[in-house]
């Protein structure tokens, strides 16, 4: 007798069904057998085979059909390992025959049963990558019912001093969903970042845990609002400025996940008498209009655009004269905070030759001709400009003027995209990239983003030859992935709902993690698509494909009404989204038909805020309309400028504007309204939130720590630089 896998087993030998594989208490390890007669002679077998013994119940036996076997004939059967308890088990396989030497066969079976392997709890919140309250809710799933007092959560820091605190929940003594909140405050416990571990012990004493990383804790403490700068002293004074030299105005400001910030501003000087417009960093002053470019020659600058910065890094495009030989007129220029007294360095000139997708510069290949905008994002700069001249077959033509470009650290600048290149078999037409979304200006859409692996990419909307359209991400050296394509079926990009395909896009917004999110509109036809529902928000999903996360002419889900017009949404770093939108019927009328959506990551979508409900932190009043929106990462939520109304909760026209941003418990929380007393002055008025020539789409005023920087204008009509962080 041998089984099927080849070892050959003589009468008495034995078999461990446990060798090779691991046995859990219910579950089967079925082997196969053959019975073969090695002899000259007819093998009879005078009887039905047996399985005996103690563990004979955990072995099943399938009987075969043949009693008689000629010489060299054989069959199969099998024998199924199937233990109900624990521990080792042993019994013995009887076959009778009429074999004169061994007239009973028999094989010795054994194996061993192990605990049914644990069921893991789910840990549902928080997800990974995101920042909790002090006071933390979480929420998870147990399998089945703990052993009384078992179920722990514990918060170990994931960096030095790698401590661990632990929270235990003897109340817990079911299976099920539950949420608990934790007090961290007074474990003592600082912002982290932790993993987040459940566990639980079960019936067979194992204790099967789950969780998650990089979980920071914000304070439960008030929102703070400091003055950053003001008109007194200019940061820089007694170098690039004189000594004497204040600050008389501000440009808005930019700021990146660090805190660093960035801005122009205004100064002057009373004696000698002077003033003109500086690029400060923090506490520096990096560059004055009128002073010397790191050009040789002795051009000088005339203008910057507002600068934006991320991770340290800090880009403008800047104008330059004079010089001989004579300057380009702009330039692109950065610095990095870790060298604030260094000369901004050049990283394109107008008149450069336009590199290609190498990096190289073939001889007769066009120029720059103008710097459309630029950001920059973990070290890579993207460039949006236009080109001109060449010769040959590289002479530039008004299809081919248009491109994108990249600049990763200290590697060679690269095209990524330009209109006439080809993409699968459609030409490029025209192209979209550095735009900003309607009524959400200071909120950048990633149009330049960093995936895992790459060496930076850009975003754009293109059009083809073709008129179609498609959004895409093209990466340095070339690569373009196609997001989403018009008329896609089947295929990566296209919607979720059988048959349906997209028609056209809005501007189109994308993170590190590949996930995009459009305003858009499905071709009509197909899907139970009308014209009267085409148009809708979509977020793409880890399969390629997108889901709907509004529709036009749809239940909006509240007040039975639908939605009738949609915003372009604002996506967050790790993929919360949200957007304006109005209400249509049901009993949504007035106020209440404006409302402002939030689907944090890995949640359902809600309403945010609604006009004609009261406004968080002025009781008894009215939220008007929202006038801009942004969002910020780790489920920190959006944060929007909104007016209200006139006259309900002590609202006058002079107290009827304001910001607010998302508090520790996911609800909306004032920042600062027109009317506030910050440091013994009334605030007048405010500027956040908008985009900047040079620099369109990029988000500025609004780091992922939910810290805000704005200008302040005061009742005695001095302004100043100021920063609002939440809990």
């Amino acid at each position: 007798s041998t089984n099927t896998f080849g070892p050959e087993f003589l009468s008495g030998d034995s078999f461990n069904f446990t060798s090779f594989f691991t046995a859990e208490v219910g579950f089967e390890i079925p082997i196969t057998f053959s019975l073969r007669n090695k002899g000259t002679a007819p093998l009879l077998l005078n009887g039905a085979p047996s399985i005996t013994g103690t563990g004979a119940a955990s072995f099943v036996l399938a009987e075969y059909s043949v009693s008689t076997f000629v010489a060299g004939a054989n069959t199969t059967f099998k024998i199924t390992f199937w233990p109900q308890t624990v521990g080792p088990k042993t019994a013995t396989l009887t076959i009778p025959g009429n074999d004169p030497d061994k007239p009973n066969f028999t094989l010795q079976l054994t194996g061993t049963a192990q605990s049914t392997f644990p069921q893991a709890p789910t840990l549902i919140t928080p997800q990974q990558n995101s920042t909790i309250p002090a006071i933390a809710n979480i929420t998870f799933k147990l399998p089945v019912p703990p052993v009384a007092r078992s179920v722990k959560v514990t918060f170990p820091l994931s960096v030095s001093p790698f401590t661990s605190y632990e929270f235990a929940l003897p109340d817990i003594v079911t299976s099920g969903i539950h949420t608990t909140t934790l007090d961290t405050v007074t474990k003592g416990m600082g912002p982290g970042p932790y993993f987040v571990f459940v566990e639980y012990q079960d019936a067979a004493g194992q204790t099967p845990q789950s969780f998650t990383s990089g979980i920071t804790l914000r304070p439960s403490a008030a929102f703070t609002t400091l003055q950053l700068a003001s008109k007194g002293a200019a940061p820089g004074a007694g170098a690039l400025l004189p000594a004497g030299a204040t600050i008389t105005s501000f440009n808005l400001p930019a700021i990146d996940d660090a805190g660093n910030i960035t801005y122009l501003a205004r100064w002057a000087n009373v004696s000698p008498k002077a003033s003109g417009t500086g690029l400060f960093l923090n506490n520096s002053c990096l560059a004055i209009i009128g002073g010397l470019s790191p050009i040789a020659g002795g051009s000088k600058y005339t203008a910057f655009t507002d600068p934006v910065i991320d991770g340290g890094q800090l880009v403008s495009i800047a104008s330059l004269s004079g010089g001989i030989p004579k300057a380009p007129a702009r330039v692109i220029v950065t610095a990095l905070t870790s060298q604030p007294k260094s000369p901004l360095n050049i990283v394109a000139s107008l008149g450069q030759p336009v590199p290609n997708a190498n990096g190289q510069t073939p001889a007769g290949g066009p120029v720059f001709s103008a710097f459309t905008a630029v950001d920059v994002h973990a070290r890579v700069i993207g460039i949006f400009a236009k080109v001109s001249g060449g010769t040959g077959l590289l002479k530039t033509t008004a299809g081919t003027d248009v491109g994108l470009w990249i600049k990763n650290g200290s590697n060679p600048m690269v095209q990524a995209l330009r209109e006439g290149q080809s993409i699968g078999s459609k030409i490029v037409s025209t192209m979209t990239s550095f735009v900003s979304g309607a009524l959400s200006g200071g909120q950048g859409r990633g149009w330049v983003t960093k995936p895992t692996g790459t060496g930076g990419a850009v975003l754009a909307l293109v059009t083809f030859t073709d008129k179609t359209q498609a959004v895409v991400s093209a990466e340095a050296g070339g690569v373009t992935t196609v997001f989403s394509s018009a008329g896609a079926l089947n295929t990566q990009g296209r919607h979720s709902l059988t048959d349906a395909s997209f028609a056209t896009y809005g501007f189109p917004s994308a993170n590190d993690a590949d996930t995009s999110t459009f305003l858009a509109s499905l071709r009509v036809g197909a899907a139970g698509v009308v014209t009267a529902n085409a148009r809708g928000l979509f977020l793409s999903n880890p399969d390629g494909s997108y889901s709907t996360l509004a529709r036009i002419g749809q239940p909006s889900g509240i007040l039975g009404s639908n939605f009738s017009l949609l915003r372009d949404p604002v996506l967050s770093s790790n993929s919360g989204v949200a957007f304006l939108a109005t209400l249509k019927g049901g009993t949504a009328t007035g106020l209440l038909t404006t409302t402002l959506w939030w689907q944090p990551f890995g949640q359902t979508l809600r309403v945010f805020a609604q006009g004609g409900t009261e406004a968080a932190g002025v009781p008894g009043s009215q939220w008007k309309s929202f006038t801009t929106l942004a969002i910020a990462g780790g489920n920190r939520g959006p944060v929007f400028a909104a007016s209200l109304v006139t006259g309900k909760g002590g609202v006058t026209s002079t107290t009827d504007t304001g910001v607010w941003g998302c508090d520790y418990n996911g609800n909306p929380s004032l920042l600062f309204r027109e009317g506030d007393t910050i440091g013994g002055k009334r605030l007048t008025a405010f500027n956040l939130l908008k985009s900047t020539t040079g620099n369109i789409g990029v988000t500025r005023s609004l780091n992922d720590t939910q810290r805000v920087v704005w200008i302040a204008t005061f009742s005695d009509k001095s302004t100043a630089l100021m920063s609002t962080e939440t809990p």
